[in-house]
């Protein structure tokens, strides 16, 4: 009886492996590549909570 999450993976690995010629050097330049890109996108993604500035006035003129 076979798993068909397992299968399900075992097959996606097939293709992922087919689309690189099922050569690791080049999976592995590509995924070095992606993970740079990946990490130079996510510097200018805010990452706290979204935090409004209030401005405060002295005195009571208006």
């Amino acid at each position: 009886m076979k798993d068909p999450i397992v299968q399900e993976v075992r097959e996606a690995r097939a293709a992922v492996a087919a689309d690189f010629g099922f050569d690791l050097h080049k999976f592995f330049a590509w995924a070095k590549t992606h993970t740079a890109a990946e990490r130079k996108a996510n510097q200018w993604l805010p990452t706290g909570p979204n935090k409004t500035l209030e401005t405060t006035s002295k005195g009571g003129s208006s």
